[in-house]
């Protein structure tokens, strides 16, 4: 139900303060993520950066194509830009699973992606979050991602 639903993300809340003092006592930035069922609007992520100042965000482009009709990469990007501190890149089909793919092997338009996150001006840290036993998946998403970029 959606009250349990407000419950959970409340809850979830509380929990980011914690750990945001916690961080700020050691003299740590925390960042959220867009993640696949909670924080995954814009409403859900901005209520949080509007009640915590000091949180960054952190973009999961994979996240950011679950459990949509099209992919939110684009704005979560126009809403939360000033805040972006990292990126996180992996590929999927969409729907529910998180496959944490090669760049490339699911639906993620990413020349798309690329150009966009350059057209803000982003020149931070991106992780290729690409989860596989063979290394050459994870160094061909790393050749990938340097062509679309130095294009």
């Amino acid at each position: 139900s959606a009250h349990y639903a407000q419950g959970i993300f409340q809850k979830n809340l509380s929990t980011l303060e914690e750990v945001i003092n916690i961080g700020q006592s050691l003299g740590i930035k925390i960042l959220l993520e867009n993640m696949d069922r909670i924080f995954n609007t814009v409403e859900q992520i901005q209520e949080a950066l509007t009640r915590f100042p000091q949180l960054g965000f952190h973009l999961d482009v994979g996240h950011a194509n679950l459990f949509v009709e099209k992919n939110r990469t684009e704005e979560f990007l126009q809403a939360f830009y000033g805040r972006l501190e990292h990126v996180h890149f992996s590929d999927n089909f969409g729907k529910s699973d998180d496959l944490h793919l090669p760049l490339g092997a699911g639906n993620i338009e990413w020349p798309e992606i690329v150009s966009l996150l350059k057209s803000f001006g982003y020149d931070g840290t991106i992780t290729l979050e690409v989860f596989s036993a063979d290394r050459r998946y994870l160094l061909q998403s790393k050749e990938y991602l340097l062509e679309l970029w130095y294009k």
